[in-house]
């Protein structure tokens, strides 16, 4: 349930900037990485990145991602933790800072209509690692 959830909300963000750009939904993506801290006792914050044809374009809000002016379910507070858990997951799995991993979420579809569509990928730096699953995702959390 909770995988459709954010899988169509995904899609969503997905549809809505491919319209903006008059562009293909395979040719939008989202990116999920961890903001760098100045200080080490800072708390973390998910940075998410709006990227056309594989090049980041803008950082954009949560809140730009669900396309809403407020979060009134208070998503936001449900996903960080679930994101950077997964996020520290796969830097102990690369064996690298939490700060080079990044998330990418996208479809090969130019005009993705089904959840089942967004897809997920893992990256350290701009190096493509592997493909991840929501499961992996949900599991970490």
């Amino acid at each position: 349930m909770i995988t459709g959830i954010v899988k169509g909300l995904l899609l969503s963000a997905l549809q809505n900037w491919a319209k903006e750009a008059e562009k293909g939904c395979n040719e939008v993506q989202l990116g999920f990485s961890v903001a760098p801290n100045d200080k080490e006792d800072q708390e973390k914050k998910i940075v998410y990145t709006k990227i056309v044809n594989g090049t980041p374009s803008t950082k954009v809000s949560f809140l730009q991602v669900l396309n809403k002016k407020t979060d009134m379910l208070g998503q936001e507070a449900m996903a960080t933790p679930l994101i950077l858990k997964s996020i520290l997951a796969f830097s102990e799995e690369l064996k690298c800072p939490q700060e080079e991993i990044f998330v990418i979420a996208y479809s090969l579809n130019p005009t993705a209509q089904k959840n089942k569509e967004v897809r997920l990928h893992l990256y350290n730096s701009v190096n493509p690692q592997r493909p991840v699953t929501f499961d992996e995702i949900f599991q970490n959390g």
